[in-house]
């Protein structure tokens, strides 16, 4: 029998973190991921954040109240480049809980910092939790 789970990468593992941070409401963790020069887009076309400060600070100014549980579905690796898939689920965010289907361009540098990470969802990606 062969293990069917994909092998760890960093990419992988740096999307895991990602994640995680956002479980936990670690917005330092998660600032922490992205390079100095990175740029965030959440979505594609709405905001656009350059440097690792503008994207710590949009974390951090992140509602109290707001509950975030990712759940990964998929990621599709391309040398230092990946795209995710997966649900978020907001509490605190909208008066009822929402969900959005999220996927998610990310680049590495070469010391395996985010350098770019897009974000891809809309209105048509929130349903109700």
């Amino acid at each position: 029998m062969t293990d069917a789970s994909p092998a760890k990468t960093v990419l992988r593992e740096i999307i895991e973190r990602y994640l995680a941070a956002c479980a936990r409401g670690d917005a330092r963790a998660r600032g922490a991921l992205f390079a100095q020069d990175a740029v965030f887009e959440d979505p594609v076309g709405q905001l656009r954040l350059e440097g690792a400060e503008a994207i710590l600070a949009f974390f951090e100014n992140a509602p109290p109240s707001m509950r975030l549980v990712p759940l990964l579905i998929n990621i599709v690796e391309c040398g230092r480049e990946a795209i995710f898939h997966y649900t978020m689920t907001i509490s605190g965010w909208q008066p009822d809980p929402v969900r959005i289907e999220v996927y998610e361009l990310i680049s590495l540098d070469a010391q395996d910092k985010i350098i770019s990470l897009r974000a891809f969802w809309n209105t048509g990606s929130i349903t109700p939790a």
